[in-house]
């Protein structure tokens, strides 16, 4: 019984990552509990000898005085009664009286146990948080140890994680068992019932961390990530820019030949990304964001906050709202596969989106206004390329972002050399 009592102990302390004496503590707690829930009129304690293994159960009396009246016999000893155990004992002193554990029904043995693995479970959670807390918002790489129907256990070593389906990338092939991923530590929740550490490979700051590991110009600070909108397994769009004069910031991200967005695309398992570059000037944002699809029009419609005269706290009991004009020819392409592209938008904007034709909008008293064009890529022709150089590659440029291809380089390439242009252009001049 010695070595058995204490290699129960230990074993629990070292699986649960919990000190040998919390563990007694909540042995010892958990015993009182189901005691007291069999026997509620009585006290007891209980103590756990962890070198010797021997468990006792006392139940608890209070001395009072032998002519006590309505004596509670379940919890309460007259003084003469306690003096043929113990002649040192006195009126309000507590006495002791061994119970035979061996003697108790199963039902509550069972009993004890629950609690007491629920109150382990329970320091277990307090030692994982205050390990993992920290930690919270950051991306891990770690190995699958189970997958039941996309509810995956990750094996974080000391620990484990878990990832419910609702945070699962339902569009990517499953998780393997014992093959490495990344994971958002998206929550450490100080209770739980199961495993503390909640996963996601849905959050978008998968996408930033894989951004910010793969690129150099946002790991210096010289391009910045403004925001990501993400619809996992579809697509992500992240909105950069330039913190430094003459860097591109898109081009940047992207990379010579695509080697630096290739090696993400293939983490994203498919999941495509387009990226927007930042503008100040909210006509040309929203220009930007609906890339490629070409806006006649849009409105912008403020949120509608209301302030609480007695608190002076201030709500927003209206979104913020923006239409967005369009031609009918190019409405599909502007909301995406079930809308997607609008959920996208309305991340992006934190508003609601709404999508009208240039028809719809015209029977509206709203007052929209001209939309701009995108911004395109000048880096080009800052590198002394003529403007067809610069137009023929921003044409395939967009055309690669609205595939999601990204193969960027090939575009330069397809274009007529230099020299070639210049003598066309040349001719032209000629001619005239």
């Amino acid at each position: 019984m010695t070595n058995k009592i204490k290699t129960i102990i230990q074993e629990i302390s070292n699986d649960k990552q919990i000190p040998m004496e919390v563990v007694v503590k909540n042995f010892e707690q958990a015993m009182q509990k189901a005691y007291m829930k069999e026997f509620p009129e009585e006290n007891c304690e209980v103590k756990i000898n962890i070198e010797n293994g021997k468990i006792t159960l006392n139940k608890i009396f209070t001395v009072v005085e032998n002519n006590k009246q309505d004596l509670n016999e379940y919890c309460e000893i007259t003084l003469s009664q306690a003096q043929k155990y113990d002649k040192n004992l006195k009126i309000g002193d507590l006495y002791k009286e061994p119970f035979d554990i061996q003697s108790l029904e199963r039902r509550v043995i069972v009993h004890m146990l629950q609690v007491f693995k629920h109150d382990i479970m329970i320091e277990s959670n307090k030692t994982v948080y205050n390990e993992w807390i920290d930690k919270k918002g950051t991306v891990i790489y770690a190995e699958v140890e189970k997958n039941e129907k996309n509810n995956v256990t990750v094996n974080l070593e000391k620990t484990f994680g878990y990832m419910p389906k609702s945070e699962s990338n339902l569009e990517e092939p499953a998780l393997i068992a014992g093959q490495k991923y990344y994971f958002v530590i998206k929550d450490v929740l100080q209770q739980s019932k199961g495993w503390p550490i909640i996963l996601s490979r849905s959050d978008p700051l998968l996408v930033e961390n894989l951004l910010r590991n793969n690129i150099p110009e946002i790991q210096d600070g010289n391009v910045q990530i403004v925001k990501i909108a993400r619809v996992a397994g579809f697509k992500s769009k992240v909105v950069v820019k330039a913190n430094k004069p003459g860097i591109d910031p898109i081009g940047s991200c992207i990379g010579a030949g695509a080697d630096r967005i290739r090696p993400i695309l293939t983490e994203m398992h498919g999941e495509k990304i387009e990226f927007v570059k930042y503008e100040e000037n909210m006509a040309k944002y929203i220009a930007n964001a609906c890339n490629p699809a070409i806006l006649h029009s849009y409105k912008v419609v403020d949120p509608v906050i209301e302030k609480n005269p007695e608190t002076g706290v201030e709500k927003e009991i209206k979104r913020r709202k923006i239409y967005l004009v369009i031609d009918p020819k190019k409405l599909a392409l502007l909301i995406g596969l079930k809308g997607k592209n609008v959920k996208l938008l309305s991340q992006l904007f934190d508003a609601e989106v709404e999508v009208i034709t240039i028809e719809e909008a015209s029977g509206t008293k709203i007052h929209f206004e001209k939309a701009v064009l995108p911004s395109r890529n000048d880096s080009y022709r800052k590198q002394g390329y003529t403007t067809q150089q610069t137009n023929k590659f921003s044409e395939t440029y967009f055309k690669y972002q609205n595939d999601s291809i990204y193969d960027v380089t090939s575009s330069i390439d397809e274009v007529a050399p230099m020299d070639d242009i210049s003598k066309k252009e040349e001719k032209k001049e000629e001619d005239k």
